[in-house]
C-alpha cells in the first residue's frame, strides 16, 4: 500500500513539475480576421445545425407520444345499436 501510495505521489509530482502551459489561439488574442476564425466560425455554426437538428427530433418525437397517448384514452366510438335481424 506505501508503495503504491509513493507511485501516486511520484506520478502527480512529475505531472505538475513537468506540463508545459497552453498557449492560446489568435482569436484569444484578438486577432478577428484569417483562415482559422472563418473555420472556427464555420465548425460553431456547424455544431449548432446537429444539436437543433436532434432537439428537434426529440420535441417530434414527444409531439408524436402526446398523440398516440390522447388516441389510446379515448373510449371507444359506439356504432349503431345492430338488433337480432341484423338491422338498427
Amino acid at each position: 500500500m506505501k508503495r503504491r501510495t509513493a507511485v501516486t505521489a511520484l506520478l502527480m509530482l512529475c505531472t505538475l513539475v513537468l506540463t508545459v502551459p497552453a498557449s492560446a489561439c489568435p482569436s484569444c488574442y484578438g486577432q478577428a480576421e484569417g483562415p482559422v476564425i472563418d473555420g472556427m466560425n464555420s465548425a460553431i455554426g456547424a455544431m449548432i445545425g446537429i444539436v437543433g437538428f436532434v432537439l428537434s427530433g426529440f420535441v417530434v418525437m414527444f409531439i408524436a407520444i402526446g398523440k398516440r397517448t390522447r388516441q389510446m384514452n379515448q373510449p371507444p366510438a359506439i356504432g349503431p345499436a345492430i338488433n337480432d335481424k341484423g338491422v338498427s
